[in-house]
């Protein structure tokens, strides 16, 4: 039962119980992440919202393991997850090596003035 159910022209599907609370959960939890992802980057700025948003997929494989009792967890998986965090720590270390002046908020990257 899941969302397998969707795609099933079975006449008999049941939409009481559970498959109501799925049916909520699932565009309710995107709305809530997406106006996080928002606001995050409304904050902190764009670079840092989109690299601290690098390590969801890393994030994710932990508390599916932990919180939710995840199946397995694969090399190739442990490989993937070595790469993400390399790549953050990379792009962490090597941010403004190329002399590039950040823009502060409110200011444009033009010269015109007003």
């Amino acid at each position: 039962m899941g969302i397998g159910m969707i795609f099933t022209h079975d006449s008999s599907m049941d939409l009481s119980g559970w498959n109501l609370v799925y049916a909520a959960i699932y565009p309710a939890t995107t709305v809530v992440g997406l106006v996080c992802l928002a606001q995050g980057v409304h904050r902190i700025g764009a670079t840092k919202a989109a690299i601290i948003n690098m390590l969801e997929p890393a994030v994710s494989m932990v508390v599916s393991v932990l919180v939710l009792g995840g199946s397995e967890v694969t090399v190739l998986s442990l490989i993937g997850c070595g790469l993400i965090l390399t790549s953050v720590v990379v792009v962490t270390l090597t941010k403004g090596e190329k002399g590039e002046t950040p823009v502060k908020q409110g200011e444009s990257g033009g010269k015109g003035g007003g």
